[in-house]
C-alpha cells in the first residue's frame, strides 16, 4: 500500500513531474489537484518515518535501492544535460526538490542506508536524531538566508558546499535546541 501511495502522490500525480504527451494527449502528471510544496516536504517525512519503522532488511531490498538510486541520479544528470544543451542555460527542472526522480532517489538512498549502516548509534548522530525534525524545519530558511546575504565561498564551489552544510547544521541544530527548551510538552518539538 506504501508503494502504491509512493508511486501516485510522489510521481503520477506530482504536478513537478515533466508533462509526457501522445498525439498532444497529456497523460502524465494527473492533475489531482495536489499543489504545493509543502505538501511533497510533509510526505517526505511521513514516508521518512514510514519506512523508518518497516522491516526492510532484505539483502533484494538493498540491492534494488541501490539500483534505483544510480538510476535515479543517472537519469537526473542526463535530463539536467538535454535541458542545458536545449535551452543554453542551466535549467532546475530536474533539481526540484519535488519532482519525482529526486523523489525516487531520496526514498530508494533512505532505504539503502537504513539496510546497510550498523544499528549502533554514533555519538555525534544521536544529537542529530533527535533533533532532526527541527533541523529539517530549519534548514531551508538557513541555507536562503546564507545564499541571498552573499555568505557563500563562490570562488571555491567544493568548500562552499562544505561550508554551506556545516553551518546550516549548526545553525539549524541551535535553533532546534532553542525550541526544544522553549517547547517542554514536545508539541513541536
Amino acid at each position: 500500500m506504501l508503494l502504491v501511495l509512493m508511486a501516485v502522490i510522489g510521481i503520477i500525480a506530482n504536478p513537478n513531474t515533466v508533462p509526457q504527451k501522445i498525439d498532444g494527449f497529456e497523460w502524465l502528471p494527473i492533475n489531482l489537484y495536489i499543489n504545493g510544496d509543502t505538501f511533497y516536504y510533509i510526505l517526505y517525512g511521513m514516508l521518512g518515518r514510514a519506512i523508518g519503522m518497516m522491516d526492510t532488511q532484505h539483502k533484494a531490498l538493498s540491492w534494488v535501492s541501490a539500483a534505483l538510486f544510480a538510476t535515479g541520479v543517472f537519469i537526473i544528470s542526463r535530463g539536467t544535460l538535454y535541458e542545458l544543451q536545449w535551452r543554453g542555460n542551466f535549467a532546475d527542472t530536474w533539481y526540484l526538490y519535488c519532482g519525482p526522480m529526486v523523489f525516487i532517489c531520496a526514498i530508494a538512498l533512505l532505504t539503502l542506508v537504513k539496510n546497510t549502516l550498523d544499528t549502533r548509534t554514533i555519538r555525534g548522530l544521536g544529537l542529530i536524531s533527535r533533533h532532526s525534525l527541527g533541523i529539517y524545519g530549519f534548514h531551508a530558511l538557513i541555507i536562503h538566508a546564507l545564499r541571498t546575504r552573499g555568505i557563500e565561498l563562490k570562488n571555491w564551489p567544493i568548500l562552499d558546499i562544505i561550508w554551506i552544510f556545516c553551518a546550516t547544521l549548526a545553525a539549524s541544530l541551535l535553533l532546534s535546541m532553542l525550541v526544544q527548551r522553549i517547547d517542554r510538552n514536545r508539541l513541536v518539538s
